[in-house]
């Protein structure tokens, strides 16, 4: 079956684009012992053998309905993470829909900070975010994007 899926794709560019039926997040699928199989998967499987436990097949050319074997790669959650976020898949900063700061807001705090004569909790009051928020912005977990 794995290497029928390659009948119902087209040629664009440099991808091969799955005609078949897809899933609501834009992957192409099928459905297999009542199940639904991501096509991109099939289509590594077909190439290069069995997925380990745990590996995500990954899109470098970044179109979900690519199956063009040299399109896809091998990564584990972080790799995927990592690659979803470097290309701006993963909003961050005040793209996040339930963002409470502003990256101006994080320049005030750090330069506030910096400064002296405010703590933590003082800053994060001021700013509508609990101590912890404030000493990661402070620390750059949070907000590590902003100068």
């Amino acid at each position: 079956m794995n290497d029928k899926i390659f009948y119902r794709s087209a040629r664009k560019g440099a991808c091969l684009i799955w005609q078949g039926s897809r899933g609501g997040n834009g992957y192409g699928t099928v459905r297999r012992n009542k199940a639904y199989i991501y096509v991109h998967r099939l289509a590594w499987e077909a190439t290069y053998g069995h997925i380990p436990n745990g590996l995500f097949v990954m899109h470098k050319c970044d179109v979900p309905l690519c199956i063009e074997p040299t399109h896809l790669m091998l990564g584990t959650n972080a790799d995927n993470l990592r690659d979803a976020s470097a290309k701006g898949r993963i909003p961050n900063g005040e793209r996040r829909e339930n963002s409470i700061l502003t990256e101006s807001a994080v320049k005030e705090m750090r330069e506030r900070y910096a400064a002296g004569g405010i703590g933590l909790e003082s800053l994060g009051k001021k700013y509508g975010v609990c101590f912890s928020v404030a000493r990661r912005v402070i620390r750059r977990e949070t907000w590590g994007h902003v100068a």
